[in-house]
């Protein structure tokens, strides 16, 4: 890793400072150099991801081959020449870069309601606008000669990195370090081919344009980083929306109007009528695009915030309502029936000789009879009553409507219900002027103490 940081500040140095053939020579020197660590941190990746990583570098390997080869004949004849081919190549570099990284996400898997199709169509026709921006109707009035041609083909393939890139940042996998690089290495790359796309295009000089060979040698770097890096282990999986992909998103929305808007001030570039409306027409695509994507996004919020309230009330081993929320519950009861002046009894039920069953059967026949008990009496109340987990194998149902008598006859149908051929001891008690949730609950345990006193297996109300 430190080989690749250092060669690639030195090599920056000598590009920007230097004169004659050097500058080439620290690009390609730069370029083999990352291609040697990638190549050689292949043998240390994850195996899980090593095809993938393999595919990573295979295409780093054809575009390095490509950028070296009109590098060197830059060196020696000290112009580019003709780079038609060695475009093609890239184009061929992107395919396999962006497959590569399409591969890693889909190996983890996509954080849950990724909208990676939506998210890849914001990213790429953003991409798309800005390259016609900069370079689009230059190239297309320079005719239809082979390089032309090519050079309209290049921002199809950058188009599939920023896709991959997209696609990436919506896995598990998008905090990794390795994921990181590789998605800074494709933002490298689209930024340096848009620079370049401008000077094949006329519409900058040779001194802007050297920014493109710099930023690409930041880009194989970035890959080399990411290939070494991919030897750790992932971290634990994430379930939320990846920062930098809504960064992503927002700049693929803003861009375009960004640059159609300083484009004429800072650069003095004319733009056709056409391309402005081109630019407005996909920018309301993708403002369209992005709304559904944030509205799906708070869907998902109050569906989860709905998830974790539900679960925040309901006892996980018998899905009846919890103490918490029971205490809630009984206290709507009291606060209505002391409203209407109704009756309402309570009734504190616990299973007799539960931690003998525990000890005979095991924990696990005990947790199914808690289950199999909550469920049989659930149903024996249906709407009569509510019952709620109060703790252990202690239940509390709570009988708007209903005084002793009431009480007393529903319990003895919950008694028929009770899985197992077990019995239970139940203490009743019916709520008096004053009464509380606390002192109802007082009376009621006292009950039910009696009730166990008594030889349990048994009902008995409070005086």
């Amino acid at each position: 890793m430190a080989l690749v940081v250092d060669t690639l500040v030195v090599c920056q140095i000598v590009y920007w400072t230097a004169s004659g053939a050097a500058p080439g020579v620290a690009f390609v020197v730069s370029l083999l150099v990352s291609l040697l660590v990638a190549v050689t941190a292949l043998r240390h990746t994850q195996p899980r991801h090593r095809p993938q990583w393999r595919l990573i570098v295979a295409g780093a390997t054809v575009w390095i081959g490509s950028l070296v080869v009109v590098a060197l004949r830059s060196v020696v004849t000290g112009s580019l020449g003709d780079w038609s081919l060695s475009a093609l190549l890239s184009l061929l570099a992107y395919l396999m870069t962006g497959t590569g990284m399409a591969g890693l996400a889909r190996k983890e898997g996509m954080v849950r309601d990724a909208a990676v199709w939506l998210e890849s169509i914001i990213g790429i026709v953003g991409f798309l606008l800005l390259w016609w921006i900069v370079s689009g109707p230059s190239l297309l009035a320079q005719g239809m000669s082979f390089r032309t041609v090519v050079a309209n083909l290049l921002p199809v393939g950058d188009a599939v990195l920023v896709a991959g890139g997209v696609v990436l940042l919506g896995s598990r996998t998008a905090r990794d370090l390795s994921s990181r690089a590789l998605v800074g290495a494709v933002m490298m790359a689209v930024v340096g081919d848009l620079l370049f796309g401008a000077y094949s295009a006329g519409r900058i000089g040779d001194t802007p344009a050297q920014a493109a060979p710099a930023l690409w040698m930041v880009e194989f770097a970035l890959i080399a980083l990411g290939a070494v890096l991919a030897r750790h282990d992932a971290g634990a999986p994430v379930s939320h929306v990846s920062s930098a992909g809504i960064g992503l998103l927002v700049l693929s929305l803003v861009g375009p109007g960004t640059a159609l808007a300083i484009a004429p001030v800072l650069a003095g570039w004319q733009m056709p009528v056409s391309t402005v409306v081109l630019v407005l027409v996909g920018t309301a695509v993708m403002t369209v695009l992005f709304v559904h994507r944030l509205l799906a996004l708070v869907r998902r919020i109050e569906r989860q915030s709905a998830e974790l309230e539900a679960t925040a009330r309901t006892d996980e081993l018998t899905r009846l309502p919890n103490r918490r929320a029971g205490s809630r519950l009984l206290e709507e009861a009291i606060a209505e029936a002391t409203q209407e002046g109704s009756p309402l009894s309570l009734a504190i039920v616990d299973l007799d000789h539960f931690k003998l069953f525990n000890d005979s059967y095991g924990h696990l026949q005990g947790d199914r009879l808690l289950r199999a008990a909550g469920l049989a009496w659930s149903s024996v109340l249906g709407a009569r009553g509510t019952i709620y987990r109060y703790g252990g194998e202690e239940f509390v149902v709570i009988l708007p409507g209903d005084g002793p008598p009431g009480a007393e006859e529903v319990l003895a149908l919950m008694r028929m219900a009770t899985p197992k051929s077990q019995s239970f001891s139940a203490g009743i008690a019916t709520m008096a002027p004053g009464d509380d949730v606390e002192s109802l609950i007082g009376r009621a345990d006292a009950s039910l103490y009696a009730a166990k006193a008594a030889g349990r297996g048994r009902t008995i109300a409070s005086a």
